[in-house]
């Protein structure tokens, strides 16, 4: 893929914060949503925090593409070969659009809350059980999913990136 070029920026703005470090500026950022997603102590933060990591964790596939840290037939190919990374992609686009709608790939997800009954017959807000994803025949703890998604995208860029820590 040719490397993509963009207009020159203004004169008075000719770097953003957002974007001035690349692909590496946004990893740090899916990075930062984990940490925030294994911190949660409240169901509506592990929900916030799950839609903004899965988002973040999918769009680095962007960001690689765009600064062509990675070859694109390798990128495809991260993601035919990891369920976790379709997973992603797929609540990803759910979260943003509302629902897959891709004829191509009829997969769905489902988010759930599992519980585990301390004794006191009341869950109230905190975490005492935690989501699960179900898709495709298969059950996932949305936390070790991050974890997964983050490891297949370290591994995968540190085959070009050495640097990478």
């Amino acid at each position: 893929m040719p490397r993509r070029t963009s207009p020159p920026p203004p004169p008075e703005n000719w770097i953003s914060w957002h974007n001035a470090r690349g692909w590496r500026g946004q990893l740090d950022r899916v990075r930062r949503w984990k940490v925030r997603l294994h911190l949660a102590r409240s169901t509506d933060d592990a929900e916030d925090y799950s839609i903004a990591f899965f988002q973040s964790c999918h769009n680095l596939r962007d960001w690689v593409q765009w600064d062509n840290a990675m070859p694109q037939v390798e990128i495809e190919e991260l993601f035919k070969n990891h369920a976790e990374l379709r997973l992603c992609a797929d609540i990803s686009n759910a979260t943003k659009h509302l629902r897959l709608d891709d004829p191509k790939q009829p997969r769905e997800f489902f988010f759930a809350r599992e519980y585990c009954d301390p004794g006191y017959g009341w869950f109230g807000d905190d975490l005492s059980g935690t989501f699960i994803i179900f898709s495709d025949g298969k059950r996932y703890d949305f936390r070790n999913l991050a974890d997964k998604c983050v490891a297949l995208w370290l591994d995968a860029l540190r085959q070009h990136h050495a640097d990478i820590a």
